[in-house]
């Protein structure tokens, strides 16, 4: 199911435009933070389908706030799922 994204246009063309600058082989780094439920998920999600309709590799991680969690651990998770 898609929901829409509402609200957040500013954000998903800030966003579109680092993708684009990406794909042109410009290096890029997007640093996304905010208020648990705020959307982060939602607004990477579209950018990601997004990317993908355009036909890049989108590769995934998850950072949780929890005590213990090793430090890159949604790089390393991101990358494992790439080479599996």
């Amino acid at each position: 199911m898609n929901i829409p994204l509402i609200g957040r246009q500013h954000e998903l063309d800030s966003l579109r435009r680092e993708f684009q600058n990406a794909a042109r082989g410009r290096t890029t780094f997007v640093l996304l933070s905010g208020e648990p439920g705020v959307g982060k998920s939602h607004l990477l999600a579209e950018v990601a389908r997004l990317g993908e309709a355009e036909g890049a590799r989108v590769l995934r991680g998850q950072c949780l706030e929890s005590e213990g969690m090793p430090p890159y651990l949604a790089f390393a998770e991101a990358i494992a799922q790439y080479l599996r």
